[in-house]
């Protein structure tokens, strides 16, 4: 029989939190957008990205961990949730933009009839706007842009965190 013997409790909270906010960030990265790629694979690369980046992050996550209390990590769980799925959001919005322009290039050279179900996407796409997806996530992996979207999403657990906020001024009583 397997015995698990946890001996810091607050560096697994830790862990447990920095898990949330990358995965909830990076599941919505547009090389992982895809429907082909498997749920677990997703959690699995986030799990294993949260490990690297988890020692330069540890401090940070703890001083939140202590100012809110070890019995109230679920509420710091959705915060941090929230906070990823933004990051991510944000993310998307930018390779959303140029998806845009693939539709409208389509809709201006007289192909947005020619329309067809992508599978990897499960909607319906152009053919421009196609090429424009493949070709950005191909940019993506090729040019390393990759790295500014992971220090985005590192930069935004150091600054943007519980005990930033609560040290506003406007959050003071």
């Amino acid at each position: 029989m397997i015995e698990i013997l946890i001996t810091d409790q607050v560096k697994l909270i830790a862990f447990w939190l920095a898990f949330i906010r990358w995965s909830t960030a990076i599941i919505q990265l547009p090389i992982f957008d895809s429907a082909e790629i498997p749920e677990i694979l997703k959690v699995l690369a986030s799990f294993i990205i949260t490990y690297a980046f988890f020692p330069s992050l540890e401090s940070t996550i703890t001083r939140d961990i202590n100012y809110v209390g070890q019995e109230n990590f679920w509420y710091l769980s959705i915060i941090y949730a929230i906070f990823g799925l933004a990051v991510g959001y944000m993310l998307k919005l930018i390779m959303n933009t140029f998806l845009m322009a693939g539709s409208l290039i389509s809709q201006n050279i007289g192909l947005s009839s020619a329309r067809y179900f992508d599978p990897t996407t499960l909607s319906t796409i152009g053919p421009i706007e196609k090429l424009i997806q493949e070709t950005l996530i191909l940019l993506i992996i090729l040019s390393g842009a990759i790295f500014p979207m992971f220090k985005g999403i590192f930069i935004s657990i150091i600054n943007i965190n519980i005990f930033t906020f609560c040290s506003w001024s406007i959050f003071r009583q």
